[in-house]
């Protein structure tokens, strides 16, 4: 099981019939194998449809089984990026488009002042984080190229840092979690609502100067990514072509006359959260003059 999960986290969550391989897992006689590998799956981003990655080879009428197939996987809470993302592509061929809306709904990317105690919640330093962060940059695993990151410094596992910073913003967004999750709107699409109580952590940090970017991408293990901001260049909060910017937009295969979010600007305000669907396709710009900018992402994982 080991190796299995290690194949996922190196790439094969895309590719690999996991789904197919637990199926077969449970109609040989060992359920509770099939079990354990349909949560490695789930917890590496993988299809857990055995339909998943055929989708584009169907006609409509299979389509519909498919969809149908994803639908009932998200009734039991079984829900990650990748899923996401094949159902909306499904919802496109059909022409579902009021789904993709609902999807795609502008009200599920949100933003706080986490410096603002009228935030209504734990309020935090985005100073004191900012120095915690370049005292640790020389730690960085990652420099460069790595995964969506450019010209960047990665820093993984930011909420074990131990300052009390650290813990202030862990909390702070902890907080916003449980507030975005309470005031989903009754008719929420299932895939945001029907999550379990029990989450982990996944948190990194990146550190850019002035070319530093990300490229479009999404988070495969998350219910909700946090972006929150220690520092950004002066220049990034009245730039008029959003340099340095998170952009949050859709999927390529979404036609223009499907609702939802189109491509959202969002300026790297020192103190401010963005919270966004981990599904959400998102990227960064680069800066065009020097200037430190530090995003620290959180993904909210749910546990099965």
């Amino acid at each position: 099981m080991d190796a299995y999960a290690q194949v996922l986290q190196e790439g094969g969550a895309r590719v690999l019939p996991v789904a197919l391989h637990a199926r077969m897992l449970a109609s040989a006689g060992f359920p509770e194998i099939a079990e354990r590998l349909t949560l490695v799956g789930l917890r590496k981003g993988a299809d857990m449809s055995i339909y998943g990655a055929f989708g584009g080879a169907l006609g409509k009428t299979d389509l519909l089984k498919v969809i149908e197939d994803y639908r009932q996987l998200f009734a039991q809470g079984r829900i990650d990026s990748l899923m996401v993302e094949r159902y909306l592509a499904l919802l496109v061929r059909v022409g579902a488009y009021a789904e993709v809306g609902r999807i795609l709904d502008p009200a599920l990317i949100r933003r706080h002042d986490l410096t603002d105690d009228r935030d209504g919640g734990t309020v935090v330093d985005p100073v004191e984080i900012t120095r915690v962060l370049m005292e640790h940059r020389e730690s960085g695993a990652y420099r460069g190229t790595f995964q969506a990151i450019r010209n960047s410094t990665r820093i993984d596992h930011v909420d074990r840092l131990p300052h009390p910073a650290i813990a202030s913003l862990v909390r702070a967004v902890g907080e916003r979690v449980e507030r975005y999750r309470a005031d989903l709107p009754p008719d929420a699409h299932v895939i945001m609502t029907n999550v379990p109580r029990r989450f982990r952590l996944e948190s990194w940090c990146v550190i850019s100067e002035t070319d530093g970017y990300t490229v479009p991408h999404k988070h495969s293990h998350g219910w909700i990514t946090c972006v929150f901001y220690p520092t950004a260049p002066a220049e990034a909060l009245v730039s008029d072509d959003d340099q340095g910017a998170l952009c949050i937009g859709r999927y390529d295969f979404i036609p223009d006359e499907a609702p939802g979010w189109r491509t959202i600007a969002v300026a790297p305000v020192p103190g401010q959260l963005v919270m966004m669907p981990s599904y959400a396709v998102h990227w960064t710009k680069p800066m065009k003059q020097p200037g430190l900018r530090i995003a620290v992402a959180i993904d909210i994982c749910p546990e099965p």
